[in-house]
């Protein structure tokens, strides 16, 4: 807060300044208070109008804060910031058409346009599950940067959300030839090839991605996966074991997960869950 705001505890300055910090502290209903001071004195600020959409989306009040923002936009209509903030209350009130067209709006008008805007936007898109919309941006984005390496990646994503699995493996591809040599490329590539059943390029590719960094536990698990399903039972209990020790959290896969479906009367395996689920048996 500003030391000169004190001089006047009635002023606008005071009260924004106390607003803002009560809505820094996540401390809505003292916040709430004092901005609607403010707006009693200047009720057509479109600062202090979207400060209270802020206000009363912390306080998941959403239609209000919407009824504030709108007023705000009113006011302002080419400010950014207050564009973003009714994005993401109309993207909370699941208004997502709306929640959009704020967000489109804001970013291009910040950037004019690139590479990266297209995927933010492409970005937004995959946050909703609106997958087809977020490949029309991501391949936007490539439109303007066709090096662009992250577009690639995530169109590549989102057709494994749709389940297009060949679709995705040509974006994954062409990502891999970027950089060949990139964990998340190669791990890419390496759950692809699984979910098209191909384990025996599953397995090269995840191996590489171990190769190139061996912290992933996720790498580790999956390809266990492979192997169990590629009738390989000793590589993939192996790799289990070290997607453990490497920190794979979720335990309860190794009786929920159909790709393990395999391994599970060998002796190696129990012993598996005796170490991680000892209560397996009397499930």
């Amino acid at each position: 807060m500003k030391n000169s705001s004190f001089i006047d505890p009635g002023s606008i300055q005071f009260n924004n300044d106390m607003g803002m910090t009560f809505l820094d502290l996540k401390r809505y209903d003292s916040a709430d208070v004092y901005i609607r001071k403010i707006l009693k004195t200047d009720p057509s600020n479109p600062q202090f109008l979207s400060n209270m959409g802020l206000v009363l989306q912390g306080l998941k009040n959403y239609d209000s804060a919407a009824v504030y923002m709108k007023k705000a936009s009113k006011y302002d209509p080419d400010n950014p910031l207050i564009m973003l903030n009714m994005s993401t209350v109309f993207k909370q009130l699941k208004q997502y058409d709306s929640a959009s067209y704020y967000f489109k709006k804001q970013i291009l008008q910040r950037t004019s346009g690139n590479a990266q805007s297209y995927f933010a936007i492409g970005k937004f898109f995959d946050d909703i599950n609106a997958y087809d919309s977020s490949v029309i941006y991501y391949k936007k984005a490539i439109q303007y940067d066709e090096k662009f390496t992250p577009a690639y990646t995530e169109i590549g994503n989102s057709f494994m959300k749709m389940e297009m699995n060949d679709s995705a493996l040509v974006y994954f591809r062409k990502a891999f030839i970027f950089d060949s040599t990139s964990y998340k490329n190669n791990y890419n590539l390496g759950t692809v090839f699984h979910s098209m059943q191909l384990y025996d390029s599953a397995i090269v590719y995840l191996q590489n991605a171990i190769q190139f960094d061996s912290t992933k536990e996720k790498a580790y698990y999956r390809l266990a996966c492979s192997y169990s399903l590629n009738n390989q039972t000793e590589q993939a209990i192996l790799y289990l074991q070290k997607a453990f020790e490497k920190g794979y959290k979720n335990k309860e896969e190794l009786l929920l997960d159909p790709d393990l479906e395999k391994l599970r009367y060998y002796k190696e395996f129990q012993e598996l869950l005796d170490k991680y689920i000892p209560d397996w048996r009397n499930r």
